[in-house]
């Protein structure tokens, strides 16, 4: 962990979230250089977690954070005008059965909605989504349309997006083939 927030300190970010934690429990790890919140498994390890790594003066501004699962967790910021709320992801992957990605998608629902409306909300992570060769989320006359999608995780995703007036950030770009895929 101590490497991985020295590389972070080179890049001058000073809060990331992370995925695949794969710790049991939830937590606060307090060292010198940063600070590590952490969502895992209620009962083994080796699977899922969320987290965030936090350096530099930020930390002061941390209101609070919440490990909902092993597959969510949020941190809300204060800032200068809006409080911040970032909500880390991790998504089932396509292999699993529709109950348990529905359940993920109505968890993170829930936390949406649980979370002040003057605050901004990011949603982060890995969402184990495609949405698609065009990767399409556009607005239209302030109306949104979709476009191929690729799997049932990108169309939960676009779901959660249109439903709480969200952008799906990677579709804004072009993307060369190569950072497609993980």
């Amino acid at each position: 962990m101590q490497e991985l927030a020295e590389e972070l300190v080179k890049t001058q970010l000073e809060i990331v979230a992370i995925q695949e934690i794969r710790w049991s429990g939830t937590g606060l790890i307090k060292k010198k250089d940063f600070s590590l919140y952490y969502s895992g498994t209620v009962d083994q390890t080796g699977q899922a977690g969320t987290g965030f790594i936090i350096l530099g003066g930020v930390i002061n501004n941390i209101i609070g954070f919440e490990a909902v699962s092993e597959r969510l967790c949020k941190i809300r910021i204060k800032s200068k005008y809006n409080n911040m709320t970032m909500i880390n992801t991790y998504a089932p992957t396509e292999d699993k059965v529709d109950a348990e990605k529905e359940k993920f998608y109505e968890d993170l629902q829930t936390v949406i909605d649980r979370t002040p409306k003057s605050d901004t909300i990011l949603v982060l992570g890995d969402v184990n989504a495609k949405l698609g060769k065009e990767d399409v989320y556009r607005g239209v006359s302030g109306k949104h349309t979709l476009h191929e999608i690729s799997n049932r995780n990108g169309e939960m995703l676009l779901e959660l997006a249109l439903g709480n007036n969200l952008t799906v950030m990677s579709t804004q770009f072009q993307h060369k083939k190569i950072h497609k895929g993980t």
